[in-house]
This record gives C-alpha cells, sequence and structure tokens, in this order.
C-alpha cells in the first residue's frame, strides 16, 4: 500500500506473486488519477467520483497482475522470489500441517502439536523472521508519504489480504492544523485489521504530548488484546511532526516505537547525518513503547 500526505491518496495491490517490487505497482495505480476517466467513460479502479483526492484504489490476484503488465512493471518467475529458506520453512509446516490434518485421534494430534511446539524452539531464527517493511518519508516542505509492503503469514489461505494493504490498519497519516502524525504497523494482520490500528495511533499520537505518546499507546493495545479476548503480536513506528505556520519556527519532529516480539528492526535518516541508523530491538512480551527522538 502506497499512502499520500494530507490528500490521503491511497493505492493498495495483494494476492500477487510475480512482482518484485509490490509498491511500484501501487504507486502505478494511484498515478492513474491524474489521467481522468478510462475509454468509454469508465471510472477508474475505485476511483470515487465524488472525492477523488480521497479515492481508494485497490487490486489484487491476476487484475493485479494484468495492470503490471499493461502499465510497464516488470513481471517475474515466481520461483526467483523464493528463497531457499523461505522454501525450506514452507516444507517443514507443510508437512506438520499435513500430519495435524491426517490425526485420527484427539491424542495423536496433541501429541504432534507437542512435538511441532518443541520442533519450533529449536528452529533458526531466520526461519521465523516476519517479512513486512514500511516507510515514512517526509521532505523539505513538510509533505508525507508512507508505504508498507508484506508476504504475508505463513500457510495461509490462498486469496488472504493482510493488514499491509489495508488503509488504516497497514499504515496511516493523520493531519491536524497543528501536527502531522504518522504510524506503520506489522504482525497479526487479522487482529490489527480489527482495531484499525495505524489509524488509531496515529490518532492518538496527535491528542497528547510527545511524552505522553508510548504510555498512551502501550494503554491502548494492552486493551484491545482484552477487547479481542487474545493477545497478539504486532510492532508500530510512528512519527510526529509539530508544525508551525511561523518559517522562522523550527519544527519538531518525534519517532516512537513499540513491539512484544522477540525483535522489531527501526532505522532513520535526515538531513542532520551522512548515514542512515538503525536499532534492533529486542524485547520480551511486555509491548514497551520507546521515543526514539
Amino acid at each position: 500500500m502506497e499512502l499520500e500526505g494530507q490528500s490521503l491518496r491511497m493505492a493498495s495491490v495483494g494476492c500477487i506473486s510475480k512482482v518484485q517490487n509490490p509498491i511500484k505497482l501501487a504507486i502505478s495505480l494511484l498515478n492513474e488519477e491524474k489521467k481522468g476517466r478510462m475509454l468509454l467513460g469508465r471510472i477508474r479502479p475505485m476511483q470515487v467520483e465524488s472525492c477523488p483526492t480521497d479515492a481508494i484504489r485497490f487490486l489484487v490476484g491476476e487484475g493485479a497482475h494484468s495492470w503490471a503488465r499493461n502499465h510497464g512493471i516488470d513481471l517475474i518467475a515466481e520461483e526467483e522470489l523464493i528463497t531457499p529458506n523461505a522454501l525450506k520453512a514452507w516444507k517443514t509446516y507443510s508437512s506438520r500441517l499435513d500430519a495435524a490434518q491426517s490425526a485420527i485421534t484427539k491424542v495423536a494430534f496433541e501429541e504432534e502439536n507437542h512435538q511441532s511446539k518443541k520442533r519450533a524452539t529449536s528452529e533458526d531464527e531466520e526461519s521465523i523472521l516476519n517479512d513486512t517493511v514500511g516507510a515514512i518519508c517526509i521532505d523539505s516542505n513538510g509533505n508525507v508519504t508512507a508505504g508498507v509492503s508484506s508476504g504475508g503469514i505463513a500457510m495461509k489461505q490462498q486469496g488472504r489480504i493482510g493488514e499491509a494493504a489495508v488503509p488504516g490498519a497497514g499504515c496511516w497519516i493523520e493531519w491536524r492544523p497543528s501536527s502531522m502524525t504518522s504510524c506503520i504497523t506489522s504482525g497479526a494482520g487479522e487482529n490489527i485489521m480489527k482495531s484499525c490500528l495505524a489509524r488509531t495511533i496515529a490518532e492518538m499520537a496527535n491528542c497528547v504530548n510527545i511524552e505522553e505518546i508510548p504510555r498512551t499507546i502501550r494503554d491502548h493495545l494492552n486493551q484491545d488484546a482484552v477487547n479481542q479476548k487474545q493477545p497478539y503480536d504486532v510492532g508500530f513506528l510512528a512519527i510526529k511532526l509539530d508544525s508551525s505556520s511561523d518559517p522562522d519556527v523550527s519544527r519538531e519532529l518525534s519517532i516512537v516505537y513499540g513491539h512484544n516480539t522477540p525483535s522489531f528492526g527501526v532505522g532513520w535518516f535526515h538531513h542532520g547525518i551522512s548515514e542512515p541508523e538503525c536499532h534492533i530491538s529486542t524485547t520480551t512480551s511486555e509491548l514497551k513503547p520507546s521515543l526514539i527522538c
């Protein structure tokens, strides 16, 4: 998904397996708005005629692949996107799923489940890493764009769409007269979509002082887990830009992140440093949002 600034122009693609960079495909879809209607007056994908700047453009599956072919986005063989580690993990989980489905007694199933948990604890760390990536960019004029891309969860149902492609769940930009907040998320997509998490975090962060952002988000996520009757894996990165109409007054930028997963990678880059800085955060299961600056 690609989301742009104050206009909230956005585009998403999903269920694609032949595009190396799905964000480029989403941007291509987003740029179609500037071309008006298609032949014979047809409305472009998900274009809202009464409010074109807020239109959501969303294509999935073969429709997204067809769009890519017709708009200069290179398609590659699916095999080129499969890494050895990913193939190994898929075979491992496939065999476990087959074993569980073929269990003929409750005892056999429980034993397989127990053995699966034991095997999972001994696997290489790389095999259990999630692959969601996201970015938030602000230019010198204060224009903002955000994007998220993900391969989804392991052994997902064919046709599943996760939070990365859903506006308000995977990423969001919230504007107020005096500030802007943007958030990107990763984790258990079904739970994140239920709470529209990226938008919720962005809205909350825009309403409190910088120092209060970590506590406010932590309390909300803890309560959300109670409301959904289960804790769920989640990670997020949010930025808040306090703006001023006075060009001589500097704008304060804050970055906050949090996660309850074993690790979460964050990075940042601005005109005041020569190279990007990055940090791999590790934690226990307790979510403790942290301010970077």
